[in-house]
């Protein structure tokens, strides 16, 4: 069994806490769409082992938040966020064709190496971000960085919107083990936080290009970082 820390990064959308409106992390299997479950061909579908076995350890991530900004004229409006939250979740204008990027705070931390990716919800087109755009997928190892995990979307052609609902879902995660996951929640502190800036700036020092991968997982290794994390997170577990 792999136990698997988590949280929400509030300090990212400071002073904007969300994390009441955090839900619970399940499998994705465990909101299979009716139109799936309803057809006898299709729920033969999703009962093949090449989709079980590819689907295994995939969760959904849901909204913590409602949102939604549009284009009106030369401008943009927003609703369910004051002004001032929206200029600190929304890092791209979503308008114009360009890749959104949406500040959402959720924190994966292993004891152990593990690699988690996140992946567009394409069993799910109701209640998801999936009429808006494609999320961007990527993967890299919760054991050795310590990160938030934000949403990276490409617009479908002609939209002029986004938006979602407390409780949509935004994207999947998968980890990527054949053992079975134990979430464990804690508490995210300024500690946890000092770290986690201690790994994004690490990534600036580079004077020309991006550090890959293997370095960064090096560099957290060599300062020891996994200890001083789970250390943190361990003395401030909720579950």
């Amino acid at each position: 069994m792999k136990t698997v820390y988590w949280s929400f990064n509030h300090y990212k959308t400071h002073p904007y806490n969300f994390a009441l409106g955090v839900c619970d992390i399940k499998p994705v299997l465990s909101q299979v769409p009716r139109f799936l479950v309803d057809d006898e061909k299709n729920m033969s579908y999703i009962k093949c082992p090449a989709f079980t076995d590819e689907i295994k350890n995939t969760f959904m991530l849901k909204a913590p938040f409602s949102f939604r900004v549009y284009k009106v004229n030369n401008g943009l409006e927003f609703e369910g966020l004051d002004l001032d939250v929206y200029t600190k979740i929304l890092a791209d204008n979503p308008i114009y064709g360009k890749m959104w990027h949406i500040t959402l705070g959720f924190v994966f931390f292993s004891d152990s190496p593990l690699e988690m990716s996140q992946q567009h919800p394409f069993l799910h087109n109701k209640n998801s971000v999936s009429k808006w755009g494609n999320v961007l997928q990527g993967k890299y190892d919760i054991g050795k960085w310590f990160r938030s995990l934000n949403l990276a979307m490409i617009p479908h052609p002609n939209t002029t919107e986004l938006s979602f609902s407390q409780g949509d879902i935004l994207s999947y995660i998968k980890f990527h083990t054949d053992e079975k996951i134990n979430f464990r929640q804690f508490e995210f502190t300024e500690k946890n936080a000092m770290y986690m800036q201690a790994c994004l700036n690490y990534k600036k020092t580079k004077f020309h290009g991006i550090y890959p991968l293997s370095e960064v997982y090096s560099a957290f290794e060599r300062n020891k970082f996994r200890k001083l994390i789970l250390e943190e997170i361990k003395n401030n577990l909720i579950d």
